[in-house]
């Protein structure tokens, strides 16, 4: 938190909703199952009836026409991705979503595709690694090597820097070219335009309901970086 001795609590382990930086999860396990890049989605108003005739929203709440897969992720725009969601299967996200080493279990309901899964930002983390890395789950941890004055090395992690895979190689570079795609022209442009980003960047934002947290998950080959901004509770909102 922002000082200890007011607010002990942990930013970095706290649970939140995604928001739309879940996508990638639900797109990752569509890509393991075979569904390409260049697949079409409908882009239609609906409503799923037995859940209080609840409709996906887009935020601009224009419908109509198709995106392709690779474009529904880049613009983040929801009712396509609820139709990937019902196109691949809840099964198949939840089994993608153990794999990355997210705690919080999931529940199979319509606003799932939309980014209603709880996570931290270290979960988080931990998951966008695998696409920057070839497709391995990691093992995040904090002190390297412990040094003495005379320059003794007196501890080293032994840590091996990947673990098992998770996704594809195939599936991890095709992440990567698409988020890379949401940063240069999709809903992170601004790290391009207004923050003057220009190292290779592919990333994913997120907003959890009531705008009560904004996610930023980014990576390339040498770094994975996510940061969340929000309160300690979720009632406090922007």
């Amino acid at each position: 938190g922002i000082d200890y001795g007011t607010q002990p609590f942990d930013q970095v382990t706290a649970r939140r909703q995604m928001g739309s930086a879940f996508k990638p999860v639900l797109f990752a396990a569509a890509l393991e199952d075979g569904i390409s890049p260049c697949t079409y989605l409908d882009n239609d108003s609906l409503t799923v009836e037995g859940y209080e005739d609840w409709s996906p929203e887009n935020y601009d709440q224009t419908y109509g026409g198709k995106y392709s897969l690779a474009g529904t992720l880049v613009s983040s725009v929801n009712a396509p991705f609820f139709s990937l969601f019902m196109k691949t299967g809840f099964e198949s996200v939840d089994s993608m979503w153990k794999a990355m080493g997210f705690s919080f279990a999931l529940d199979n309901k319509p606003s799932l595709p939309l980014g209603t899964a709880e996570a931290s930002v270290r979960e988080a983390a931990i998951a966008f690694s695998a696409f920057a890395n070839g497709g391995y789950l990691v093992s995040p941890y904090s002190i390297t090597t412990i040094v003495s004055p005379s320059g003794e090395i007196l501890y080293e992690n032994g840590s091996q820097v990947h673990g098992n895979r998770i996704v594809s190689e195939s599936t991890s570079f095709l992440m990567g070219a698409i988020l890379r795609r949401a940063i240069d022209e999709g809903t992170g442009a601004a790290a391009r335009s207004r923050f003057g980003l220009t190292l290779p960047l592919a990333g994913k934002t997120g907003t959890s309901q009531n705008y009560s947290d904004a996610w930023f998950a980014a990576f390339n080959p040498g770094i994975t970086i996510v940061a969340r901004a929000g309160a300690s509770v979720p009632a406090i909102h922007f």
